[in-house]
């Protein structure tokens, strides 16, 4: 008797053990391929911020992450390259006659402005994709 309820305890932790969950649930995904969608824009948006600087256009600015500035290449790199995801694209809609950095003074003024896919259901079911813009001007 107690060999068959040991024999039966041990089926049931078996079968539940190797059960698992369906991994395709069918739904339908928000951002399908959002990382390539934003490889692609920052891309294309950094290409035309160097055509924009390369024409002359002086309110463009792209800047190097703060970490990396100044750095000397090693003996066996002519030059440190970095891929364009280490910069930051600017856009200078007002300059300021102040002088001196705003690094280490206790304010600046920035506006931020940053985008996000945005999906909306509709009624019957199908999703509608676009951009949304928020920005947010601090002190």
């Amino acid at each position: 008797m107690r060999k068959s309820i040991i024999i039966l305890i041990a089926a049931l932790t078996a079968a539940l053990t190797f059960t698992s969950c369906s991994e395709n649930n069918d739904e339908v995904e928000e951002f399908p391929n959002w990382e390539q969608a934003n490889k692609t824009y920052w891309d294309n948006l950094y290409t035309a911020t160097q055509q924009k600087i390369a024409a002359g256009d002086s309110t463009w600015k792209i800047l190097i992450n703060w970490s990396l500035e100044n750095q000397t290449p090693t003996r066996s790199e002519q030059s440190k390259q970095y891929d364009n995801t280490n910069y930051i694209i600017v856009h200078v809609i007002n300059k300021g006659t102040g002088s001196g950095c705003p690094m280490y003074t206790d304010s600046a003024r920035v506006f931020y402005l940053h985008q996000r896919l945005c999906v909306r259901r509709n009624v019957d079911g199908t999703l509608q994709r676009g951009l949304q813009q928020a920005g947010h001007a601090g002190r």
